[in-house]
C-alpha cells in the first residue's frame, strides 16, 4: 500500500511539472594547458589542420579530471552535459577501449606526469574518430610531427593488452588427481584476478590448485581492478559541445571454470602361481613381498608392500608406470617379470594380479632292507607339516622308491610299515628352503634274535620278546 502511495506521489509530481523528468546536469571547464605539449588534428573531409597546446579538462561540480571524446567537435565552456551510457557516434567496442585508456592513463600508478594525460587523450581521439581525421603530437605549435610520447601510448596499450588477455581456462574443465598439486601458467593477466577459494592460490602468472578431494568443483575468479581513481567511469554528453569521459575505475568482472578431481590407484593382488589362489603353500607367505613403482622417466615413485594378499598406492599422477617386485614373500621365488599400468582420466585405476612360484623341491626316498640292500616295496611314509597335520602318505614302488614335491616348510617323515622281521626307520625331519632335489636313502635292519644257548628263556618269554620288538 505504501509503495502504491509513493508511486502516485511521483506520478503527480511529473504531471505537475508538465510531464518532464529532469536528469542531473553537469558542466566542465578548461583546467589549464600542459607545458611544452602540442597536438594537431587533421580533418580529412575539409583538409583542415587544427593545432593547439595540450590542455586538461575537469568537472565543474566535482573537479574530477575528464577526457574529450570527439576531437573534431569543439569544446564550449559552460555547456550543459547529462550522464549517458551510449554516447553518440561511439560503438560499444570503441567505448570499451576508451574506458580502459582512461583507467590506465593519467594517475595510474607510475603515470603521475601530465604527459600521461596528453598521451591518453591522444589515444582516445584516435580510437573514437580515426576514420574522420588524423591526430598526432608536434614538436612545437603546429610544428613537425613527433613520436616523443609513443612510450606512454605504448605502455597504456600494453597494460590494456594484458588486461584483455583471455584466461585460457575460462569455461573449461581441468582434470586433476585427488590430493595432488596442479600449477597452471596463465600469464600477466592473472595479476588482475583474485579468488575466495582457499584451495586456489594465484601467484604471479600461475594458478596453484591443491588439497581437493574427489569431486567436481565450480571455481570463480574475480577481476580485481585496483581502486585508483575512487570513482566509476562515467560518460557525459552535450548537444553543443564535445562529449566527455571521466577517468575512473573499471568494473569487477568474473570468469568461471570447473575442476574435476579424480582418485587414482595402482592395485596389486598376490596369488600363488601353481594354485592360482590367495592361499600360500606350506609355510610360505605371499604377504610381505615388496614392489617398486617407476614412472616413464624410470624414477622411483613409490613402493607397495603386500598385506592380506593385496597392496596399493593411491592418487598418483596420470601417466605410464612400471611395477617390479624387489622382495618376494617368505618361501616364494622372486617374480622377475615387469608389469605396466597406464593411469588416465578414462582409466584412473589399475588392477594387476601377480603370481609367485613357491620354493619347492622333489623329495625322493629310496628304501632298502637286509644285507643285500634289497629294494623294499609297498613301504608307506606319513608326512606331517609343522602343525602336525598330515600332508600326504607316499608308498614305495618295486624299485623301493617313493617321491613327492613339498613346498617351503618343515616336515616330519614317519615310516608306517616294514618287511616282516625288519626294524622301522626312526621318524626324521626335513626342511624345504631351496629347489634342489633331495634323495633320502633309508635302510631297514633285521630285528636281532636273542642267543638262546646262553640265555635260558622259556618259549613264552621268547614270544613276548618278539612281540615287544615288533611293537617298537
Amino acid at each position: 500500500m505504501k509503495k502504491n502511495i509513493f508511486f502516485l506521489i511521483i506520478l503527480m509530481t511529473i504531471i505537475l511539472l508538465g510531464g518532464k523528468v529532469y536528469a542531473k546536469e553537469y558542466t566542465f571547464y578548461e583546467a589549464g594547458y600542459l607545458d611544452n605539449i602540442y597536438m594537431n588534428k587533421y580533418e580529412y573531409s575539409t583538409n583542415t589542420i587544427y593545432y593547439q597546446k595540450a590542455r586538461m579538462f575537469k568537472n565543474t561540480q566535482t573537479n574530477q579530471i575528464a577526457y574529450c571524446i570527439e576531437p573534431l567537435t569543439f569544446f564550449k565552456d559552460g555547456s550543459v552535459y547529462e550522464e549517458t551510457t551510449t554516447p553518440r557516434n561511439i560503438m560499444p567496442k570503441q567505448l570499451d577501449k576508451i574506458q580502459k585508456i582512461a583507467y590506465f592513463g593519467y594517475q595510474y600508478p607510475g603515470h603521475e606526469d601530465p604527459s600521461w594525460y596528453a598521451a591518453a587523450q591522444m589515444m582516445i581521439w584516435r580510437e573514437s574518430s580515426s576514420d574522420i581525421g588524423d591526430y598526432y603530437f608536434t614538436e612545437t605549435l603546429n610544428g613537425k610531427r613527433t613520436n616523443k610520447y609513443d612510450y606512454q601510448m605504448n605502455e597504456i596499450n600494453h597494460l590494456i593488452e594484458i588486461y584483455d588477455s583471455e584466461i585460457p581456462i575460462q569455461n573449461q574443465t581441468i582434470t586433476m588427481v585427488e590430493d595432488k598439486e596442479n600449477t597452471i601458467k596463465i600469464g600477466d593477466a592473472l595479476k588482475y584476478y583474485e579468488t575466495d577459494n582457499s584451495n586456489i592460490i594465484l601467484k604471479d602468472e600461475h594458478i596453484n590448485i591443491k588439497g581437493l578431494k574427489e569431486g567436481i568443483y565450480d571455481i570463480s575468479l574475480y577481476r580485481n581492478n585496483p581502486i585508483i581513481h575512487n570513482n566509476p567511469i562515467l560518460i557525459f554528453q552535450s548537444i553543443n559541445s564535445q562529449n566527455m569521459i571521466y577517468k575512473g575505475d573499471l568494473d569487477k568482472q568474473k570468469i568461471s571454470f570447473q575442476i574435476k578431481v579424480i582418485s587414482t590407484s595402482i592395485n596389486i593382488k598376490k596369488l600363488d602361481k601353481d594354485t592360482k589362489n590367495i592361499t600360500p603353500q606350506g609355510e610360505a607367505k605371499l604377504d610381505g613381498s615388496v614392489f617398486e613403482i617407476y614412472n616413464e622417466q624410470n624414477e622411483l615413485v613409490d613402493t607397495i608392500e603386500i598385506i592380506n594378499n593385496e597392496g596399493s598406492i593411491k592418487n598418483i599422477p596420470f601417466g605410464k608406470y612400471t611395477i617390479k617386485e624387489t622382495i618376494p614373500g617368505e618361501g616364494y621365488e622372486l617374480n622377475e617379470e615387469t608389469y605396466q599400468c597406464i593411469l588416465s582420466e578414462e582409466n584412473p585405476n589399475c588392477y594387476q594380479e601377480i603370481f609367485n612360484k613357491v620354493t619347492a623341491k622333489d623329495i625322493i626316498i629310496k628304501k632298502t632292507f637286509g644285507e643285500e640292500q634289497t629294494p623294499e616295496e609297498n613301504i608307506a611314509f606319513e608326512i606331517k607339516n609343522n602343525q602336525e597335520e598330515i600332508v600326504n602318505i607316499i608308498t614305495t614302488n618295486k624299485q623301493g622308491t617313493a617321491e613327492i614335491i613339498l613346498p617351503y616348510g618343515t616336515y616330519t617323515i614317519k615310516q608306517l610299515n616294514t618287511t616282516e622281521g625288519y626294524e622301522l626307520v626312526e621318524p626324521f625331519q626335513i626342511i624345504i628352503n631351496n629347489t634342489s632335489d633331495e634323495v633320502i636313502k633309508l635302510h631297514d635292519f633285521k630285528i636281532p634274535v636273542p642267543n638262546t644257548s646262553h640265555n635260558k628263556l622259556s618259549i613264552i618269554d621268547y614270544i613276548l620278546y618278539i612281540i615287544a620288538m615288533i611293537v617298537c
